[in-house]
């Protein structure tokens, strides 16, 4: 254990040095080939079930603070100003669910369906409250689901690019003429 500490301690230049001979040994000794590509597997389940953990347990923390926040919002003024209230806290952790996605996700549509999840978190979670909510707040909180509903019901871009989309249009057709070709190229 010792030895491990000192690795990590020392830097990035020990760290090199061994993803150097882990990448050479498979190399220089064939017979090590199958042992190797399973300890990556193993490696990279166990970094992605890590990952996966550690957004978890953020989303959940920002699912918390926004409910909240949303009590301690909605709790005084009048229905219109708690549901103004609501809506904009929503916003923002729609904003930040999309900023947050965007950063963690390993491309467009992992990065769309971390924010995906994100909302259904924060949806559940919003149902939940509502039945500790106050009479004053209940109103509050279902108008806060229909923000959150209409973020989640709109329309993503495609993600095809330019090129693709325009390869993919019906080509415009070219006016044919019944003259002979020599009588079309003299006009």
């Amino acid at each position: 254990m010792a030895i491990l500490d000192d690795v990590l301690k020392g830097g990035s230049f020990p760290l090199v040095g061994l993803g150097i001979v882990a990448l050479a040994v498979p190399y220089f000794i064939p017979a090590m080939r199958p042992q190797f590509a399973a300890v990556l597997k193993s490696g990279a389940k166990l970094f992605l079930e890590a990952e996966l953990g550690a957004d978890d347990a953020i989303v959940d923390r920002y699912v918390g603070a926004a409910i909240d926040a949303l009590f301690q919002a909605t709790a005084h003024g009048t229905e219109e100003e708690r549901k103004a209230k609501a809506e904009s806290l929503v916003n923002r952790f729609v904003s930040r669910a999309q900023a947050g996605a965007r950063r963690r996700g390993w491309d467009e549509q992992d990065a769309e369906r971390r924010y995906r999840r994100r909302l259904a978190k924060l949806d559940h979670a919003l149902e939940r409250a509502r039945h500790r909510a106050k009479p004053g707040q209940h109103a509050a909180l279902v108008h806060a689901s229909d923000t959150l509903t209409r973020h989640r019901s709109k329309a993503k871009p495609s993600g095809a690019p330019p090129a693709v989309a325009q390869r993919q249009a019906p080509a415009q057709p070219v006016p044919k003429s019944n003259k002979p070709t020599s009588e079309r190229r003299k006009a």
